[in-house]
């Protein structure tokens, strides 16, 4: 394997950088998400409202 260049993600700007690089500037890391009762609840209900056969641009079932 050949040699790694140079580290460049101080260039990224901050949003890219925290999103995709949470560990570079001391974010959560690997560590687990929290859940809480609320947020599994909504979880349950956005993931049941999922068409799952539809392979369109939106996964989302639209009210309109």
């Amino acid at each position: 394997m050949g040699k790694k260049g140079p580290n460049v993600v101080h260039r990224l700007e901050k949003e890219t950088r925290d999103r995709h690089f949470p560990e570079y500037n001391g974010g959560k890391g690997s560590h687990p998400r929290k859940s809480t009762p609320v947020t599994r609840d909504r979880f349950k209900l956005n993931y049941d409202s999922i068409n799952w056969e539809y392979t369109g641009k939106s996964f989302i079932k639209s009210s309109n």
